[in-house]
């Protein structure tokens, strides 16, 4: 289906069989005849192979392959396995292929998602969307920006140590959420840290790679879409009750972050998953 600034995308899920052996080549002149586009396919159960500069990787269960097409790879089903079964997303999106291509770790190469991970879930948001009854092609392209910035922070987690990172982003969401009417500052995070605002910043900013008055807002905006989805509430209240100065203040910034307004994602709130939290 066309997607609403740019590109389309198409996806499905299928079983390969030994009686229906199957076999894509990145190279092959059907694909580079046309514009670039993104392959992202999760297996469910079973496995393939996913062959690039003369390596092959096996793509099983709880495993995801992730190409751009065109360029030299080539995935197909295992000689030795009886069945193989994923979903699959093909995207013609130029500003995610670009972006989301330019890291190593994305380009050709085999990820390990377990199926409860960030990047899954907004995948399958994805599929949820594109399947479902009426499917409007604007909150389809949020959702496929939204599974990219997952895909992102799992790839720069796994490139960072876990443990010094998610203690320190738990911390400040704790302090963040206990006093999140006030709309606590980062100076006074900072204090609680003995530290001076630009110590703690540095410091926050090395280790998770975010910044701490960033990860405050949008932990109290993921605060306000629980609200929103969850609560009648007017969005005045949700305002008051998350730490913006007003309704107003609170749509300005709902906007930027989820490309929807709050009373937009209230009304399609049954059809669009949650926000993943924050960098968890």
């Amino acid at each position: 289906m066309p997607l609403g600034a740019a590109g389309g995308i198409n996806t499905g899920l299928e079983v390969v069989t030994p009686q229906h052996r199957y076999r894509f080549d990145g190279m092959r002149p059907q694909a580079r005849s046309k514009p670039p586009i993104g392959v992202f396919q999760y297996t469910l159960d079973g496995w393939g192979e996913l062959e690039t500069d003369g390596v092959t990787t096996p793509v099983g269960a709880e495993h995801a392959l992730s190409v751009k097409v065109p360029s030299r790879h080539c995935y197909r089903s295992a000689q030795d396995c009886g069945r193989w079964s994923f979903f699959w997303m093909v995207f013609d999106h130029p500003y995610i292929i670009e972006r989301l291509y330019a890291k190593p770790e994305m380009l050709n190469r085999v990820v390990n998602l377990p199926a409860n991970s960030a990047p899954v879930r907004a995948a399958v948001g994805v599929l949820k969307i594109v399947w479902g009854k009426n499917a409007d092609a604007f909150a389809v392209e949020q959702a496929l920006y939204r599974w990219m910035l997952e895909m992102e922070r799992w790839m720069f987690a796994q490139r960072h140590p876990e443990e010094p990172r998610q203690t320190l982003l738990d911390e400040v969401r704790r302090l963040t959420m206990a006093h999140i009417e006030e709309a606590v500052p980062v100076e006074w995070v900072a204090k609680q840290f003995g530290m001076s605002r630009t110590h703690f910043t540095h410091h926050f900013t090395r280790t998770t790679g975010l910044l701490p008055a960033t990860f405050m807002r949008e932990v109290r905006l993921h605060a306000a879409a629980g609200l929103l989805r969850d609560q009648n509430l007017s969005v005045k209240e949700v305002a008051a009750r998350t730490g913006f100065a007003d309704a107003n203040h609170l749509c300005k910034t709902f906007r930027t972050q989820f490309h929807l307004s709050p009373g937009a994602y209230r009304h399609l709130r049954t059809q669009i998953p949650s926000p993943a939290a924050p960098a968890s």
